[in-house]
């Protein structure tokens, strides 16, 4: 009779796939740290790698009107925060209206500097 071999356990997602799970559950920053306890630093670099995906998947089924999310500059890549900020407002009925005030201070205030 040949001994049996276990099967190894079935791998646990990791904490950055459990992260994505929960974005795409709807949940918050806020509730992903306090409530779920996961390190701010990770759930804020998850989250830019979700935003990341999600606008590259809006981009391939949009007609291309959307501002890109990733600037690339000399040192690498960033997030934009307009792009971020578009995307949070773009469905309500005065998002335009937002987008653009919101760009209007921030112009004003980078002139105050």
């Amino acid at each position: 009779m040949e001994p049996q071999t276990a099967l190894p356990a079935p791998e646990e997602p990791s904490e950055a796939e459990q992260i994505r799970a929960y974005l795409d559950q709807g949940l918050t920053m806020d509730q992903l740290v306090k409530e779920l306890h996961f390190k701010e630093s990770t759930v804020r670099q998850e989250i830019a790698k979700w935003l990341i995906a999600q606008n590259k998947q809006k981009e391939s089924q949009d007609s291309g009107t959307s501002l890109p999310l990733v600037i690339r500059d000399g040192k690498g890549e960033m997030v934009s925060p307009e792009a971020v900020y578009w995307r949070l407002v773009s469905e309500d009925v005065n998002g335009e209206q937002d987008f653009k005030a919101l760009m209007k201070w921030a112009v004003a205030a980078d002139n105050e500097i």
